[in-house]
């Protein structure tokens, strides 16, 4: 996931450089000093600005699982959850005793889709 941002991120820096020099060796005047995004700032304006992210071909959603979602990815881990209900006397299975046992096996509660160049990483965090 870092690896497709970096690419991203890299493009946009060498592309910014590269149009500023074109400026300066066709001595355009008024030329303005080249400010370029840093990365935690082009990550959230490709979050939030449409525009943007169509121009660096990087879209980065986010969205929060569903209690539903963490259950089944637990079942799914290779790491002995299974069963998910733990089988102790004093168990309530209501949804936030749920919850609590998931964050204590660090389930994860987010889902990051990225899109870069048609190519498609979804992680979760």
């Amino acid at each position: 996931m870092n690896q497709v941002i970096n690419e991203a991120y890299e493009n946009y820096i060498r592309v910014k450089e590269d149009y500023h020099k074109r400026l300066i060796n066709n001595s355009v005047s008024d030329i303005q000093p080249l400010e370029l995004l840093p990365m935690d700032k082009f990550i959230d304006k490709i979050k939030i600005d449409s525009d943007f992210s169509d121009r660096w071909k990087l879209k980065i959603t986010e969205r929060g699982l569903s209690h539903k979602e963490r259950v089944t990815i637990a079942c799914k881990q290779e790491n002995g959850i299974i069963p998910i209900v733990p089988m102790y006397g004093d168990w309530d299975p209501t949804k936030e005793k749920m919850n609590q046992f998931l964050n204590e096996q660090n389930i994860p509660t987010k889902l990051i889709i990225i899109i870069y160049n048609n190519k498609i990483i979804e992680s979760y965090e």
